[in-house]
């Protein structure tokens, strides 16, 4: 029995991240950002792989950081009650505030990262986006192919 959920499908072929990146707590800020930049180089070099279901990805994270959003706004719903929400629901269902809050990110991550794309999510001010945006420096492109 093959451990890989595809077998028909390659096994990816980028190493896993370093583990002193991604585990345990950084001591001090300067440690913090190291591992934030190693997991962040680790993650580019992820993301350059060919075939990468970008916008499968995109959904996941999207769905990952409403539950991080739900967690902070107090709510009870986790991961799996939030995917449900978004998933299972019909047309013109109410979603509640947990699944607002999906939809919202959803939304988020197929628009443009600039201010005019960002603008029409719900509690987004484009004004703050603009700055970022010319701090941070370019929006980031969406992939070529699997967006």
């Amino acid at each position: 029995m093959s451990v890989h959920p595809h077998p028909h499908l390659p096994v990816p072929s980028w190493p896993a991240a370093p583990g002193w990146a991604v585990t345990g707590r950084a001591a001090d800020p300067e440690e913090a950002a190291f591992r934030a930049g190693a997991a962040l180089a680790h993650l580019q070099g992820a993301m350059a792989q060919p075939g990468l279901p970008l916008t499968l990805w995109r959904d996941r994270l999207a769905l990952e950081a409403a539950a991080a959003t739900v967690r902070c706004s107090g709510r009870p719903e986790g991961l799996a009650e939030l995917r449900d929400a978004l998933h299972l629901a019909r047309p013109g269902d109410p979603l509640g505030p947990a699944g607002e809050i999906g939809q919202a990110w959803r939304r988020a991550v197929t628009r443009p990262l600039t201010a005019r794309g960002l603008a029409p999510l719900p509690g987004v001010a484009p004004e703050p986006v603009r700055r970022e945006l010319a701090r941070s420096g370019a929006p980031i492109a969406r992939g070529r192919g699997h967006a």
